[in-house]
C-alpha cells in the first residue's frame, strides 16, 4: 500500500465506539487513526509537506540502522536518539502519570568497572558502557543519559514547588483521548487530540519543556508559540473538548475557555512560568487548524496531493544577488 494510500485511509476512519477516552496508553494513542495536531503542523503549507515529513523519518530510521549494523550495536529507538525530547516525555510521565513505574527506561549508571576492577568515570570509549548499552537495548529498554535524567527530576520538582501549577495539577485527570469527526468541503475526517491534563475549572493543562536559559520567560515563550504552532493546538484541543457529544461527556464535563502552557527550562534553576493564549491567539489557531484541515482533507478525498505549484512562478533575484550585480557591474 502506497504512503498516500495509507495515510488517507487512517484520516477517513471511522469514528471509534466511543468520542472519550481516559485510559488508553499514548502509544496506543500516537498509532490510532486519525489526524492529529502534530501531524497538522506537517501538513505546512500543502499536504505533501506531511508525506515529506513521513519519508524524512524513514529515511533517518534506515541511516540508524545502517550505523547500527555497521558499528555491531543494537539499533535505538527514535525517542531515544532524540534526547531532547525523551527528557519533555520523561518531565510529562512523572508529573502526570506519577503512579506508573518509568516507561522501559534505562538509565546509565555513574561509572563501571574496568578489567583491573577499578572503578572509573561512564564513557562510550568503554567496550564495557557500550556492551551494557546493548543489553539494555536486547531487552527493550531506552538508554538515557544520567545528565538527562537528572535534567527530568529537576523540571518535575520545579513544576510541583510551582504553587499555582501543583494546584492545577492535583485534581483533575491526565492524558485523555478525544476523537471526533470534523466536516470539510471536501468530507469528513477523524481529529484526534489529547491534553495533558483537564483539572476542575475553565482552562486545559499542556506541560512544555524549553531547552534555553530565559526560554520560560512569557514573552520568550510567545516565539515558541508562534514558531511551533502551540496556538493551533491550544484551539484544537479546547474545541475538541467543547464538542465532545453529550452522551460522551464525563459527568464532571464542563466548557474550558483558556489554554495554559506550564512551561519549565530544562536548565538549571528550572525556571517555570504559567502562559496562555489570548483569544485573538486562539482564534489565529483556530483558523490555521481548520485551513490545514482542509488541505489534507481535500488530498485524501480526491487523492491528489498536491505539487509546489500548478503553472510556472516567477522568482526575483535575492537582495544578496542584486548587491552583488551591482558590485560587479555598477550603477
Amino acid at each position: 500500500m502506497t504512503t498516500t494510500t495509507s495515510l488517507a485511509r487512517r484520516i477517513i476512519a471511522e469514528i471509534p465506539d466511543r468520542a472519550f477516552f481516559a485510559n488508553i496508553p499514548a502509544e496506543a494513542y500516537h498509532s490510532a487513526v486519525g489526524l492529529s495536531c502534530s501531524m497538522l503542523k506537517k501538513a505546512k503549507p500543502l499536504a505533501s509537506s506531511m508525506l515529506h515529513a513521513i519519508r524524512r523519518e524513514e529515511r533517518e530510521r534506515e541511516e540508524l540502522q545502517r550505523a547500527a549494523d555497521e558499528s555491531g550495536e543494537v539499533l535505538p529507538s527514535r525517542t531515544e536518539s532524540i534526547e531532547h525530547f525523551l527528557v519533555g516525555s520523561l518531565v510529562h510521565h512523572a508529573i502526570l502519570e506519577p503512579d506508573k513505574p518509568l516507561p522501559g527506561i534505562a538509565v546509565t549508571p555513574a561509572t563501571y568497572t574496568d578489567a583491573k576492577g577499578v572503578a572509573k568515570k561512564w564513557t562510550y570509549q568503554s567496550e564495557a558502557c557500550k556492551e551494557w548499552r546493548n543489553m539494555q537495548r536486547r531487552a527493550g529498554l531506552i538508554v538515557l543519559s544520567r545528565d538527562a535524567y537528572e535534567t527530568a527530576v529537576g523540571c518535575v520538582r520545579a513544576i510541583m514547588e510551582h504553587p499555582t501549577a501543583e494546584r492545577y495539577l492535583r485534581h483533575g485527570l491526565s492524558e485523555v483521548s478525544i476523537f471526533r469527526r470534523f466536516g470539510t468541503p471536501f468530507g469528513e475526517i477523524l481529529l484526534r487530540s489529547r491534553p495533558d491534563h483537564i483539572p476542575p475549572g475553565n482552562c486545559l493543562i499542556d506541560i512544555k519543556t524549553v531547552k534555553d536559559a530565559g526560554g520560560a520567560e512569557p514573552s520568550a515563550f510567545l516565539r515558541e508559540i508562534e514558531q511551533r504552532d502551540y496556538d493551533m493546538q491550544a484551539a484544537m484541543y479546547l474545541d475538541a473538548w467543547n464538542t465532545l457529544p453529550e452522551d460522551q461527556r464525563p459527568d464532571w464535563w464542563e466548557p474550558k475557555k483558556v489554554f495554559v502552557f506550564i512551561v519549565v527550562e530544562k536548565v538549571w534553576p528550572h525556571l517555570v512560568s504559567l502562559v496562555y493564549c489570548e483569544p485573538t491567539g486562539i482564534e489565529i489557531g483556530r483558523r490555521e487548524y481548520t485551513d490545514r484541515a482542509y488541505i489534507v482533507a481535500e488530498a485524501c478525498h480526491s487523492g491528489h496531493w498536491p505539487d509546489y505549484t500548478e503553472k510556472p512562478v516567477g522568482v526575483h533575484p535575492s537582495k544578496w544577488r542584486l548587491r552583488e550585480a551591482m558590485e560587479v557591474w555598477g550603477g
